[in-house]
């Protein structure tokens, strides 16, 4: 009888009265990204910045790494709340208020000042995943269960809660994997378990949540295998069970041997996207991409796959794609010694000290018209 009377008053809660919130851009705009999770070094990842970003020296480096996203162009900020970084599931099922106000003093910070009327936010809303041995997140299967009510919860509290002043997306999950090469839905535990709750929280969303410019991100092209037919699968797979996504938002990464020129990433890319719009006229969302520099690669690598990519993207096919780079702060040392970070570090002066990579996306980003 407990049990089922915490259900009821679950339930009541959970569905309340439909919302009108609404982010503040059109998404159909020229959106030029970049990822803030990590300020100056790994172990500065965004909980930290939440927890420190009072700080004046804090403060500082990142007013100074938004005036460099600003000098390149960059209009648009993704930040990332993953709900492994502040609790267990089963011990803090709800964000506190507290954590909620943090993530609005941070985008309150990106359009004051200098940065007034300049950048949009993405937020990305990440829910509590199950671990794998190693105690990474690995894109694992979601520990709550169908139809579940405590993620639900859970992104209520978020989105009764933000500030929606210059927030012009929110993301629901990111690193999502309905399918593989191999198929989707029933391929695997963890495509079973992303596309059920995929299925379920997009439809609670936009009976609850329709005003709200939202998406999901899955997994468009897996780095080290560079196969287009993915993208094409799972676009597929979106038209069919939710046609509703006003952008499919994937990431798309491309990892070619080291001293591969940038036409080779650009040819790459170029297949991608061709295969994306072989089955969908959807608008695409470049929710990351990048390139890692690790044993055997080098910041040259990085530059290529920049070119490359944003070559193909901007020039060779005529489009603006919404974009986001990762990862626009300095992650060393990341995951086995490997980064993405466009940021080496910061000077004495506290400003950034940007990695040759970004010079390319400065130069793209600013772009007034192709070669």
């Amino acid at each position: 009888m407990k049990i089922l009377s915490r259900s009821l008053i679950l339930f009541t809660w959970l569905i309340g009265s439909v919302c009108s919130l609404s982010a503040s851009a059109n998404v159909s705009g020229d959106v030029r990204g970049v990822t803030f999770f990590y300020l100056d070094g790994v172990h500065q990842d965004f909980p930290w910045v939440l927890d420190n970003q009072r700080d004046p020296e804090v403060r500082k480096k990142i007013d100074s790494l938004l005036n460099e996203y600003r000098n390149a162009g960059v209009n648009w900020i993704r930040i990332l709340v993953d709900a492994d970084h502040y609790g267990k599931a089963n011990e803090n099922p709800v964000p506190s208020l507290s954590l909620i106000q943090k993530v609005n003093d941070f985008m309150r910070i990106t359009r004051t000042g200098d940065q007034a009327d300049w950048f949009t936010i993405e937020l990305v809303l990440d829910p509590y995943t199950i671990k794998k041995e190693d105690g990474n997140k690995d894109n694992g299967k979601m520990q709550d269960i169908h139809p579940y009510d405590r993620d639900k919860l859970w992104y209520k509290t978020w989105l009764d809660n933000l500030d929606y002043t210059n927030l012009g997306m929110v993301v629901i999950g990111g690193d999502l994997s309905p399918c593989s090469i191999q198929g989707c839905d029933q391929t695997g535990e963890i495509s079973e378990s992303h596309a059920s709750w995929i299925k379920e929280m997009w439809s609670w969303k936009e009976q609850y949540y329709p005003e709200l410019n939202a998406t999901y991100e899955v997994i468009g092209n897996e780095e080290g295998i560079n196969d287009p037919r993915l993208i094409s699968i799972l676009a597929t797979w979106i038209e069919k069970n939710t046609p509703t996504v006003p952008v499919i938002a994937a990431s798309i990464y491309i990892d070619l041997p080291s001293g591969s020129h940038w036409v080779d990433y650009a040819e790459a890319t170029n297949n991608t996207l061709e295969a994306y719009h072989s089955v969908t006229s959807k608008p695409l969302w470049i929710d990351e991409f990048g390139k890692n520099i690790r044993m055997g690669s080098t910041v040259a690598d990085q530059k290529a796959a920049y070119e490359g990519f944003l070559g193909a993207s901007i020039c060779w096919r005529k489009n603006k794609y919404a974009k986001f780079a990762w990862v626009g702060g300095n992650d060393y040392p990341y995951k086995d010694k490997y980064w993405y970070g466009l940021v080496s570090g910061f000077n004495s002066n506290d400003e950034p000290v940007m990695r040759p990579a970004w010079s390319v996306l400065s130069q793209y980003y600013n772009l007034q018209q192709c070669p």
